[in-house]
């Protein structure tokens, strides 16, 4: 698997073009491209990355090919930065990998989509195990993102009407703690596809294998 990543440093007037262009490229991400991310750096609030996962190292040379400009690169310069480019190769180290997950919602134990994706834009694509532990019913307090994250966050936004998303964003970025913590935030305005059906002849050709303990939770 190959990564790229494209930085620079903007402006704070100039994050909403490069938001807007990268949220209008996302409609038409080419075929090489397994996943793509916009991120505001938590040590730097003015540099601004977009990483790229690439199907191949051949994938992203016959990007690199071509005579049109990268997307990517586009994308900042529409903002008025000359982007650095970075490219990574990632190696497949560790055994497995371990998610910690609610029991319901869009992650719970019961989705089938959940699963689906889960093999194929994460286990495939690195060639990894992926070990899932589902919390019991009311037992996700005990996951560590809700005391370590979301905790510091309620406490930050307590008694703010979040009247808008401006605002909501806002309090999220503005959480800290004497510990170290940074929170990065950004509105992602996607709009995704609902009500998408796993057949069950798709369920049946997962590689899932269910854990001898709590065989719907791990």
């Amino acid at each position: 698997m190959v990564i790229t990543v494209l930085e620079a440093h903007l402006a704070l007037d100039k994050v909403p073009a490069l938001q807007a262009a990268y949220t209008k490229g996302l409609a038409d991400l080419p075929p090489q491209i397994t996943q793509t991310f916009l991120l505001q750096s938590t040590a730097d609030e003015t540099l601004w990355q977009i990483i790229t996962v690439w199907k191949s190292r051949a994938a992203l040379d016959e990007m690199r090919r071509s005579v049109e400009t990268p997307a990517g690169v586009l994308m900042f310069r529409a903002a008025g930065a000359e982007p650095k480019i970075s490219v990574y190769s990632v190696l497949a180290s560790a055994p497995c990998w371990l998610a910690l997950c609610d029991c319901g919602g869009s992650n719970g134990y019961r989705s089938r989509l959940w699963k689906v994706q889960l093999q194929e834009k994460l286990a495939d694509m690195l060639g990894m195990t992926v070990m899932v532990c589902h919390y019991p019913t009311g037992a996700s307090k005990w996951n560590p993102i809700e005391h370590r994250l979301f905790g510091p966050i309620s406490i930050n936004w307590a008694a703010k009407p979040l009247h808008t998303l401006e605002i909501m964003l806002a309090c999220n970025r503005g959480t800290t703690t004497k510990t170290g913590l940074q929170v990065s935030a950004f509105l992602h305005e996607k709009v995704y596809a609902r009500g998408i059906k796993v057949t069950g002849e798709v369920m049946e050709s997962l590689r899932l294998t269910r854990h001898a303990a709590c065989p719907n939770w791990n």
